[in-house]
């Protein structure tokens, strides 16, 4: 099992400040937290009650290794009653294959090293394996990028 401690060295980008701004966050998330030091949701996971009330996360799986951006995912999921993720995805139709090849340069041109997040299913990919619900979804950057409203299957991460 992974452990909350492995994350506390894990540097969440900010390089995509540009793509940040293209995110269609609904209207009640967009003074909420984006992209907190791990350190505070660390401290907040070591605590049963909720810190924040709602939490978005964004381009921060897409330079993680899976076993990180998993033990992030799931912390942010224990942590905030809202929770919004925002990363790049897979093509799901032949249409989204220029879309996603863009988000692949991006990546590149972005992150310094080897880009995992594709190779575990994309952020939905992520999101199966810590057993999070999707409530809502919605693509942006031509399909290259989707933003996630997620919530967990009790019922206690909610996105509306």
């Amino acid at each position: 099992m992974l452990s909350f401690d492995s994350v506390h060295s894990v540097h969440i980008p900010h390089q995509y400040a540009p793509l940040l701004q293209r995110i269609p966050w609904p209207a009640y998330a967009r003074n909420a937290p984006l992209n907190p030091p791990v350190a505070d949701i660390t401290t907040a996971a070591a605590h049963p009650v909720k810190s924040y009330d709602c939490l978005r996360l964004a381009f921060c799986f897409s330079a993680l290794p899976e076993e990180q951006g998993t033990t992030l995912l799931r912390m942010a999921s224990t942590i905030s009653h809202k929770l919004l993720v925002a990363d790049f995805k897979l093509a799901e139709r032949n249409l989204e294959l220029p879309a996603v090849g863009i988000s692949w340069l991006l990546l590149h041109l972005f992150c310094d090293r080897a880009i995992t997040i594709f190779h575990y299913g994309g952020l939905e990919g992520l999101v199966r394996t810590v057993g999070l619900v999707v409530e809502h979804r919605k693509t942006f950057l031509c399909g290259a990028a989707v933003l996630l409203g997620l919530r967990h299957p009790t019922g206690t991460v909610s996105s509306s």
